[in-house]
């Protein structure tokens, strides 16, 4: 219903049937040789090492809830732990990643984050009952509660510098709450087209489509409605005045991030698109077959809690402040 009634305010979006022609998804590097995570791990530990002289660099919790899908989490967690190993900012975060298992039905994939948490590379939480993706977030946010904390899908892949220039957008912005990238599969954060899935593979693999992002949108952030919970990096203070997720409302999952966004933007908090960060998303990885009625559902929730809330995004996507910074990558 969302969709349809955006359709008239979005004229880029187009009706079609998009094949999938993206990229391969990518390998993590294979966990029955250590190696390569050990070294990760060796690297990694000396992003913790400062010197008398040198301050330490902030830490940003990067939550990933996960529950299913080995290969794609893998792809996940590593790219996260190694985006910030070259950064040329000496100053910027790094990330300290949080690995919350939800009582996850595959074995192999349970055992794969107590390895990686044996190494040092993740902090793990983990559930001996399915307790929902919401309650995974709380549990995730509620660690160290002196930290910004990012959000992220364990279907989505993260590219070098992704984490200094979302943060930096908070630097900048004192009111802004949260921050969400581009994606392939961000509704309407979604590039190239808005509101959907864009399947079709395009001239640039995804990490390049980030780094052209981070030169050609360099420091630019537009306001947005509500953030989008693939990928949500979230002010502490805001996090510590709004709340928490709404657990008994939004438990499985979806239409939490936006009941979140409505309460903090009542208390004067701005939500922005970082349009020089682009984060790749695979979408519904967890939910499978679940995930249309869930968000039916919560689409129903979300308004009879906030009536302006359907009119709040038309408006936003007919005035499209984000189509500069796309149009500047389609160039």
């Amino acid at each position: 219903r969302l969709l349809a009634a955006l359709d008239a305010t979005a004229p880029e979006r187009p009706a079609i049937d998009e094949p999938e022609t993206r990229e391969p998804w990518p390998a993590p590097p294979d966990l029955a040789n250590e190696t390569a995570w050990t070294e990760l791990a060796a690297r990694r530990a000396k992003l913790s090492d400062v010197s008398g002289s040198t301050p330490p660099r902030p830490v940003i919790d990067v939550i990933v809830p996960v529950y299913a899908g080995r290969d794609q989490t893998l792809a996940c967690l590593h790219s996260v732990l190694i985006a910030d190993l070259e950064s040329e900012d000496s100053a910027a975060p790094r990330a300290h990643v949080v690995a919350v298992n939800d009582a996850s039905p595959e074995p192999e994939l349970a055992q794969a984050l107590r390895s990686l948490a044996a190494l040092g590379l993740v902090e793990p939480v983990e559930h001996s009952a399915n307790k929902g993706f919401v309650a995974s977030v709380n549990a995730g946010m509620a660690l160290h509660p002196e930290r910004d904390v990012v959000l992220l899908n364990s279907d989505t892949v993260v590219f070098p510098g992704w984490l200094g220039r979302m943060a930096a957008h908070l630097s900048a912005r004192p009111d802004a709450g949260s921050v969400t990238p581009l994606s392939n599969n961000a509704t309407i954060c979604s590039y190239p087209v808005t509101e959907r899935d864009n399947r079709a593979g395009l001239e640039l693999p995804s990490a390049a489509l980030d780094a052209l992002a981070a030169s050609v949108n360099a420091g630019v952030a537009v306001d947005i409605p509500t953030a989008v919970g693939f990928c949500m990096l979230i002010r502490r203070a805001c996090l510590t005045q709004t709340g928490p997720f709404d657990e008994a409302t939004f438990g499985r999952g979806y239409g939490e991030e936006n009941d979140f966004c409505m309460r903090a933007a009542a208390l004067g908090w701005r939500h922005l698109l970082a349009a020089d960060v682009f984060v790749r998303h695979a979408g519904e990885m967890s939910f499978g077959d679940d995930a249309a009625p869930l968000k039916e559902a919560a689409f129903a929730t979300i308004q009879r809690m906030y009536p302006d809330y359907l009119r709040t995004v038309a408006a936003h996507c007919a005035a499209d402040p984000a189509r500069p910074a796309r149009r500047a990558l389609d160039l």
